[in-house]
């Protein structure tokens, strides 16, 4: 009984219809029945002594590692939301996460966020 908030191209989320493991809605959910009390969102800029500087998320299992989900990045004034774990973290970038209190908690303590 999951529900997953699918964003992508159109012809290539139309190929998925026939999965007999899926089923697809047309209504339009309202935002607060994706949200859950337990899930939070968070920015994180990382200084220059971040530890995982020049490394990419990929690099880091950052997802498995941490817990929390990197859902953008914002590198100056671009917003980077696709293709996130090959780019390699830079000085000044800042991460859109999301995550337990615990897990963005955990990631706020670390040396140069």
């Amino acid at each position: 009984g999951d529900r997953l908030l699918v964003r992508g191209a159109l012809d290539l989320l139309s190929s998925l219809e026939g999965d007999e493991f899926l089923e697809f809605e047309d209504e339009n959910l309202p935002v607060e029945r994706l949200l859950s009390a337990d899930i939070l969102f968070a920015e994180m800029r990382c200084g220059s002594s971040a530890a995982f500087l020049g490394r990419t998320l990929r690099d880091l299992d950052f997802r498995n590692v941490h817990g929390a989900i990197v859902l953008a990045m914002r590198r100056g004034e671009e917003s980077l939301r696709t293709g996130l774990e090959r780019r390699r973290i830079l000085e000044g970038d800042v991460l859109l996460l999301q995550g337990t209190a615990e897990q963005l908690e955990a990631l706020d303590v670390l040396p140069g966020v």
